[in-house]
């Protein structure tokens, strides 16, 4: 009997080792369990997204022959786009705020420094995502946008030799057909990168120069622009991260305009009198780096 209880006794004490041990290693072990089993359950496809932007650029309007205007800007965007994960149609809004003090040269009536510009844009746009490949995507859209130029030189005067003339606030709004195309490509690294190239074409634009600023019988002058268009071009590169997707975007883009139709008033611009008043063909240069952030 004392042989039995004793054989008894081990066996119960290997089988209680046993458990001990199963449970240690299932307790030790399950922590790092978890997180593998998690990992391998992909995070949904972010379809609405945000872009804050942050950006400087050198300017320049000329107006060959005539005048020009340059200097550095200051820029902020805001920018929301839908879009689904590999095919599919694509819609989008994206705004911007340009402001910077920049200087005015001319032979014919001198140079003026500081004058504060401000430029909006907004552009709402609609595409259809095309897959390529196994993580790049193309994406060709069309669009409509709306930019509003203002130029303050209102009470501010310059001279060449011993002729004075005066500055003048004018204002330009447009509206222009917007095509364009843009390439994407995540690697499974977490960098995404990217270009986008885009076309505009003038439908109307409107420039209103108030003269009447610094003479009170000279009137406000509205020339409507029909012929114009331009060109930009951007490229993207980013890094993903817990608070979203950090991008550098350097980019260049150019405008031209064509002389607009004529307004038939009189003004007069030194010791001659003007009339009709034209705006002149113009060409507007811009180059420079935005720094984003897209959540």
């Amino acid at each position: 009997m004392e042989v039995e209880n004793e054989m008894g006794n081990k066996s119960k004490s290997i089988v209680e080792k046993f458990l001990s041990y199963f449970l240690a290693l299932s307790i030790a072990t399950s922590p790092f369990v978890a997180p593998r089993i998690a990992s391998c359950k992909e995070k949904p496809y972010p379809h609405h997204k945000i872009e804050l932007k942050k950006g400087n650029s050198l300017y320049s309007y000329k107006e060959p022959g005539i005048m020009e205007i340059k200097g550095k800007m200051e820029s902020f965007g805001l920018s929301y786009n839908y879009e689904p994960k590999k095919k599919g149609w694509t819609a989008g809004v994206n705004g911007s705020y340009a402001i910077g003090k920049l200087d005015y040269t001319s032979e014919k009536t001198g140079s003026m420094d500081n004058r504060k510009n401000t430029i909006k844009e907004i552009e709402p746009k609609l595409g259809y995502k095309i897959p390529f490949g196994e993580s790049s995507t193309f994406t060709p859209y069309i669009g409509i946008g709306y930019r509003k130029l203002e130029d303050k030189a209102s009470g501010r005067t310059c001279s060449v030799k011993d002729k004075t003339y005066h500055g003048y606030d004018r204002k330009n709004e447009s509206c222009s057909a917007i095509f364009g195309a843009k390439t994407k490509t995540e690697t499974n690294s977490g960098w995404v990168y990217g270009i986008d190239l885009k076309a505009k074409l003038l439908v109307r634009g409107k420039q209103i120069s108030s003269f009447n600023d610094f003479d009170p019988t000279y009137p406000q002058v509205t020339n409507i622009q029909r012929k114009g268009g331009g060109l930009k071009a951007s490229a993207k590169i980013g890094k993903k991260t817990k608070l979203g997707t950090f991008f550098i975007e350097p980019y260049f883009e150019v405008l031209m305009v064509k002389c607009s139709k004529p307004a038939y008033t009189t003004i007069r611009i030194g010791d001659k009198s003007v009339n009709p008043v034209y705006e002149p063909g113009n060409r507007t240069y811009m180059g420079g780096v935005n720094l984003a952030l897209e959540f």
